[in-house]
């Protein structure tokens, strides 16, 4: 629910941003239509949002005018989050989520 929620939200950072593209717009706009209109196990719906690569483009923004360092840290923090999740995954977990 969480990813789908962030999902969302980027989307909205997306149309607020400085006249994108309309394919840039079109393609997460139909890929989180999929996500949140679709039927089917709610836990499988974060699958949908992989291609969903336009959504990442304000975070991209908002990286480029950060300071350097404050963008290492966030890339090295976000790298070690998906490391720990990860190997949760793949050593605790008994069915992956």
């Amino acid at each position: 629910m969480v990813v789908v929620a962030v999902a969302l939200v980027l989307f909205a950072l997306l149309l607020l941003e400085d006249r994108p593209p309309l394919p840039l717009l079109v393609y997460p706009a139909v890929l989180l239509l999929i996500t949140v209109g679709g039927s089917g196990f709610f836990e499988s719906k974060a699958r949908f949002l992989l291609p969903a690569f336009p959504l990442l483009l304000p975070l991209a923004h908002a990286m480029a005018k950060a300071r350097p360092r404050t963008a290492v840290v966030v890339t090295a923090a976000l790298a070690g989050l998906s490391l720990g999740y990860g190997a949760y995954l793949v050593t605790i977990a008994p069915v992956p989520w």
